[in-house]
């Protein structure tokens, strides 16, 4: 009998402990989670006696407009598309969506109204009970959805949320930043923040933009150096410091026309002048595809530049269409005939100096260009610097073109046309504008090159 008592009190005990364990075990989200005490806006489905969703989303939205949401049922919810129409909106603006979910989860997408997404968020909110985002949820209750209007202007806000006994809201604000437009050279430009890169509307008005950048970092340098005509280099080097001369002012000028704008010229100048501190380094003319401070100028930092809608780019490799290569095909036609550039060894002829040679037949598609370039360099303590230097640059050689190679035409080209120039660093070069197989410049092994000379009557060359 007493065993049995035993027994008996041992299974009361087990059925206690049982009950405890899965009282602990047992979820009741809601009794362990509350609304964050800021919320207003989400309410205990048991206090409102509404039973389904209520929003606005029956007229288009525009830059400027406000969106909001409710839900008052239960369970995983997607909200009727938000129209988004920025028609009306410029070209290449930024467009800026900040949403807000406070604690009842929402997923947020912006889309074509084909279908592709452009933007959009994971799940946000705050809630310690499981959904579609997993056993809990944690995150900043806003974010901003961003992206760059193209030629799409037609688009839809998708909202989605899931529910237990709270209702959902949420809200949205839709802005718009425009790009900047300039005018330079009597041609429009038009600067897309977001994506960081110049947008021209025609070949011709890339050349007009090109040569005109040329002609002022001429004129620019050509005019200061002739205040002071009878000076030496190593006085004019002085004359510099002093006055704080900027030779690439004027590509600068250009660049600082359009706010957060950062050109490839920029950064291989950046490039440059931490090489030569550090003695060593990134070599910036293992970054320059162009050899050519006009063009580094209008390319962005990823190399590129538009066109309308179109992407141009200068890879390492060749010319890029909307990330198609240009050069592929002349590659297997006419393996002989490249585009390339070459860096020569420094050069030292024993005036206490060091110069660097460049050689390159490249093409950016709406021109093709054949150029010698040549850089001056003197130690100042420990480290090279650039300096001033008397001096000329030639370039010349024979030019063919894609697909199959043929002789296209040779030049040579000499800068100063005679005499010399004391500059930092001198370019020459012979282009070609349009869009034309004709203008594809290629060349041959051994068949350009570019030479400097000095008036001691020194001079050293490469080929490329």
């Amino acid at each position: 009998m007493k065993k049995s008592y035993i027994s008996i009190l041992i299974t009361i005990i087990f059925l206690v402990l049982l009950g405890v364990n899965c009282k602990k075990n047992s979820t009741k989200p809601e009794e362990e989670w509350k609304l964050s005490p800021d919320n207003k806006f989400e309410k205990p489905l048991a206090s409102l006696t509404h039973s389904n969703h209520k929003d606005a989303s029956v007229a288009d939205y525009f830059c400027g407009n406000f969106l909001t949401g409710n839900y008052y049922g239960v369970g995983y919810y997607t909200y009727p598309d938000y129209p988004l129409n920025l028609s009306g909106t410029p070209q290449g603006s930024t467009i800026s969506v900040l949403v807000h979910s406070y604690d009842i989860p929402n997923r947020f997408t912006i889309k074509t109204t084909a279908g592709v997404i452009v933007a959009s968020t994971s799940w946000m909110g705050h809630v310690t009970y499981s959904g579609p985002w997993g056993p809990s949820l944690n995150t900043p209750e806003t974010q901003t959805l961003t992206f760059g209007l193209g030629t799409t202007t037609s688009f839809v806000l998708k909202v989605e949320t899931s529910t237990t006994t709270y209702s959902d809201n949420w809200d949205a604000t839709i802005t718009c930043t425009p790009p900047i437009t300039k005018t330079y050279a009597g041609v429009t430009i038009t600067y897309e923040p977001l994506n960081g890169i110049l947008r021209f509307n025609s070949a011709s008005d890339v050349n007009t933009v090109l040569n005109q950048l040329d002609a002022d970092y001429d004129t620019y340098n050509d005019n200061y150096d002739a205040q002071y005509p009878n000076y030496t280099a190593a006085q004019l080097d002085y004359v510099d410091s002093i006055n704080n001369f900027d030779e690439f002012k004027k590509y600068k000028d250009f660049e600082n026309l359009f706010t957060g704008y950062s050109s490839m010229r920029k950064q291989i100048e950046i490039t440059e002048n931490a090489f030569l501190a550090n003695n060593g380094g990134t070599d910036p003319d293992d970054i320059d595809n162009s050899f050519d401070d006009a063009e580094n100028t209008i390319f962005n930092t990823n190399y590129s530049f538009k066109i309308g809608q179109d992407v141009y780019q200068l890879r390492s490799d060749g010319t890029y269409l909307n990330g198609v290569s240009q050069d592929q095909n002349a590659r297997i036609t006419a393996p002989d005939c490249y585009s390339r550039k070459k860096v020569g060894p420094y050069d030292y002829p024993g005036d206490g100096k060091r110069y660097r040679l460049k050689v390159a037949v490249h093409n950016i598609i709406v021109r093709g260009t054949a150029k010698g370039k040549v850089v001056a360099q003197k130690l100042s303590g420990n480290h090279w610097k650039r300096c001033r230097s008397e001096m000329a640059i030639h370039a010349g050689g024979n030019i063919y073109t894609p697909q199959v190679c043929a002789f296209n035409f040779s030049f040579t080209a000499r800068k100063p046309t005679t005499g010399f120039k004391k500059r930092r660093q001198l370019k020459v070069k012979h282009h070609d504008e349009g869009i034309t197989s004709q203008n594809r410049y290629k060349t041959k092994v051994n068949e350009m090159t570019a030479i400097y000379e000095l008036p001691s009557g020194y001079s050293a060359g490469i080929y490329l």
